[in-house]
C-alpha cells in the first residue's frame, strides 16, 4: 500500500514538473515579428523586445534575460549590420535588463530613476560587476524624455505606479505603436511588485493614462502575443474588477481565506500564469496584503 502511494506521488511529481517545464520552455522560446523594414518585435527569452533600426544605429527595449538574450544580438545581426546604440529599459526586472550586457559599453540606456536605485538595492550582486556595471541606465528620466530616432520620434513616458514605481512605457509616434513593459502583459496574471513600488490600486490609473496616448494601432505586451487596444482594456477592466471586489471584502472585514472564496474573476478564466511565480489567487492575495497594510497605516495616522 504505502509502495503504491509513493509511486502515485512520483507520478504526480513527474506531471507537475513537466507541466512546468513546458511552460518555462514556451516562455523562453523567441519569434522574430516584422512591422516594416526597420521595426521588429522579439517576443520570448524574457520580456518582449522592440528593435528599431535607425540612420546609424539601433535602438531596443527591453534586451531581455542575461542568457536567453544572447541570441538577441544575432537576431538584429540578421537585420542589419548598424550597432545597437540606445536601450530602453520599461523597468528593473532581469528578464527586461539582463540583456543590457550583451551590448558594448556606449550605448545610452535610458530608464527611470527609480529602476537604476530599484538594479543596484535589489539585484546589485548582477549589476556592481562588469560587464553588466558600463551597461546600466545613464539617462535618468522622473516623467517623460522624448528623442528622434532614424525616421521616429519617441515618447518615453512614466504614467504612473502599477507592476513596480519605476515602470515606463515606449510610444512610437509615426508608426503609433506602444510597448508598454509589464504594465500590460497580454492573456497572462500580473505580477504586483510592492517591494519595489507596485501597486493595484493605481496601476487600473495608469492604464487609463496608458490608453490615452495617442492614436494608438498596436500594443506591444511586456509579455504575451502583440495586442489590440481592446486587449489592454481588458486588462485594465481585470484588475479594476479585482481591486473593487477585494477592497469590498476588506471593508467588511474579511480574513484572507474569506476573500479568496468571494472574489468571483470567471470572466477572466482564460488567463494564464506561470507556476509558483503568478495565477489569480496570488494576484488576490497581493491586493489583500495592499489594502490591509493601507488599512493599517491609516489607522495608525488617524486617517478615515
Amino acid at each position: 500500500m504505502a509502495r503504491r502511494i509513493l509511486m502515485g506521488f512520483g507520478v504526480l511529481l513527474l506531471l507537475v514538473f513537466g507541466v512546468v517545464g513546458v511552460r518555462f520552455w514556451r516562455f523562453l522560446q523567441t519569434e522574430t515579428v516584422k512591422i516594416d523594414d526597420r521595426f521588429y518585435v522579439v517576443t520570448g527569452g524574457g520580456g518582449n523586445t522592440a528593435v528599431l533600426i535607425g540612420d546609424d544605429g539601433v535602438l531596443v527595449v527591453d534586451p531581455k534575460f542575461w542568457s536567453p538574450g544572447r541570441r538577441l544580438p544575432t537576431i538584429i545581426r540578421s537585420l542589419t549590420a548598424k550597432p545597437v546604440t540606445t536601450i530602453i529599459n520599461t523597468h528593473y526586472h532581469a528578464d527586461h535588463t539582463h540583456g543590457n550586457a550583451n551590448y558594448p559599453a556606449g550605448a545610452e540606456v535610458i530608464a527611470h530613476r527609480r529602476t537604476r536605485a530599484h538594479l543596484l538595492a535589489r539585484d546589485g550582486g548582477f549589476w556592481e560587476v562588469e560587464p553588466a556595471w558600463s551597461s546600466l541606465p545613464n539617462a535618468q528620466l522622473d516623467d517623460e524624455r522624448q528623442l528622434q530616432f532614424g525616421d521616429e520620434s519617441i515618447r518615453v513616458i512614466h504614467p504612473g505606479r502599477g507592476h513596480t514605481d519605476g515602470d515606463v512605457v515606449v510610444y512610437f509616434s509615426r508608426r503609433r505603436v506602444l510597448h508598454t513593459g509589464d504594465l500590460f502583459v497580454h492573456g497572462i496574471y500580473p505580477v504586483v511588485d510592492r517591494r519595489a513600488g507596485g501597486t493595484a490600486r493605481e496601476w487600473v490609473e495608469s492604464l487609463d493614462r496608458v490608453l490615452g496616448l495617442g492614436d494608438t494601432e498596436r500594443y506591444i505586451p511586456g509579455h504575451g502575443s502583440l495586442a489590440t487596444r481592446a486587449d489592454v482594456e481588458r486588462f485594465r477592466d481585470y484588475l479594476r474588477d479585482l481591486v473593487s471586489q477585494v477592497e469590498r471584502a476588506v471593508s467588511h472585514g474579511a480574513s484572507l481565506a474569506e476573500v479568496q472564496r468571494a472574489v468571483d474573476l470567471g470572466a477572466f478564466a482564460d488567463f494564464q500564469g506561470l507556476p509558483f511565480l503568478n495565477s489569480q489567487a496570488q494576484n488576490v492575495r497581493w491586493v489583500y496584503e495592499e489594502l490591509t497594510h493601507l488599512r493599517a497605516h491609516d489607522g495608525e495616522t488617524g486617517k478615515d
